[in-house]
């Protein structure tokens, strides 16, 4: 093997070494959007649910305080 065929296959070597580097950082990456989304659409719901029990609640006061005069 000569001189120029070694870099020629080293510099192959790391193209495919970057490249496949890429592809599992890239998934990875995906994964922890995918979580994140979860998770923010789990705060969502729950503010949702917040926030319709505090108009509840805010109901409930003025009622009362419009009652007991």
């Amino acid at each position: 093997m000569g001189h120029e065929q070694f870099i020629q296959w080293l510099f192959y070597g790391v193209l495919t070494f970057v490249g496949t580097y890429g592809v599992y950082t890239l998934a990875k990456l995906r994964d922890s959007i995918d979580k994140l989304n979860l998770h923010v659409a789990t705060i969502i719901v729950k503010h949702e649910w917040h926030e319709s029990e505090i108009k509840d609640m805010k109901k409930r006061i003025y009622k009362l305080e419009h009652t007991n005069k």
